[in-house]
């Protein structure tokens, strides 16, 4: 019943090699399911960086923020 607006992905694996990830992610945005979401409709599914979002970015948290932030509210101009 959930209709995303957005959905955010993060490929998790061996390091530089996101192979199988990308595959699997192509396959699912294939099904009919998904293909009736919106944000995959909109073209509003983003795959984000591992190094900043799926451990602790540690200096690089500003960095997070902002990219985020574009993503949601458009690009705001702000640099590291």
């Amino acid at each position: 019943a959930a209709d995303p607006e957005e959905i955010f992905i993060v490929y998790q694996g061996k390091s530089g090699d996101d192979t199988a990830a990308r595959a699997q992610m192509e396959s699912w945005l294939s099904d009919p399911a998904w293909q009736s979401l919106k944000a995959v409709q909109e073209n509003r599914v983003h795959v984000m960086d591992p190094s900043l979002y799926n451990l602790k970015p540690n200096a690089r948290w500003a960095q997070a923020y902002d990219e985020l932030t574009d993503l949601l509210y458009g690009d705001t101009g702000a640099k590291d």
